[in-house]
């Protein structure tokens, strides 16, 4: 019987990591906001929304992650569903980075996956740049305020990168064949 060279990750571990993970994204977001904003104004509500929204998209691509690495139904996979909200609204100035990293992680050829992380990165800039007013910001703000939203996206799309990797294979099931050739040698 052959073992994996990796230990099968326990799914409340990977739930967990998925939360932290989730929660600092969320806090990233949220500095973004803060930074483009014209009248930076804290609200429990506008934060928490935020964090909250960034939590349930990890957990859930976090699952999904977890559920292929344990060789689950390929039907998990459904769980990240809801999680592509994320780019609804608002967080559409993300999806340029988000699916550039997607393609860099999953595509195989270097020069397409170096082409792919260019393309969305320079794509998320570009974008963020257009879509807001940031005659009033002074130019560090400016920069810092984009370097955290492509940071942002970035991320975003490594986080459904693992939950899109393959399913694991199962171990092949033991016979009583297997059983007795393993004792007569």
């Amino acid at each position: 019987m052959e073992h994996s060279r990796f230990r099968k990750p326990s799914i409340p571990l990977v739930l967990a990591g998925s939360l932290v993970a989730g929660i600092a994204w969320g806090a990233l977001s949220r500095l973004f906001m803060r930074l483009v904003s014209t009248t930076p104004e804290f609200s429990w509500e506008g934060t928490l929304g935020i964090v909250g929204i960034g939590a349930v998209a990890f957990v859930l691509t976090g699952l999904v992650a977890g559920a292929m690495a344990r060789g689950w139904s390929g039907w998990w996979r459904l769980a990240a569903v809801p999680a592509l909200l994320i780019f609804a609204g608002q967080g559409l100035g993300l999806l340029p980075a988000a699916a550039g990293t997607f393609l860099a992680v999953r595509v195989r050829n270097v020069w397409l996956r170096s082409a792919a992380l260019v393309a969305g990165l320079v794509g998320n800039y570009a974008l963020l740049h257009s879509a807001i007013d940031f005659n009033w910001l002074q130019p560090r703000t400016l920069q810092l305020g984009l370097a955290v939203a492509v940071l942002s996206g970035a991320w975003l799309g490594l986080q459904f990168a693992l939950a899109a990797r393959p399913r694991a294979q199962r171990a092949p099931l033991r016979t009583a064949t297997d059983v007795t050739r393993k004792v007569t040698v």
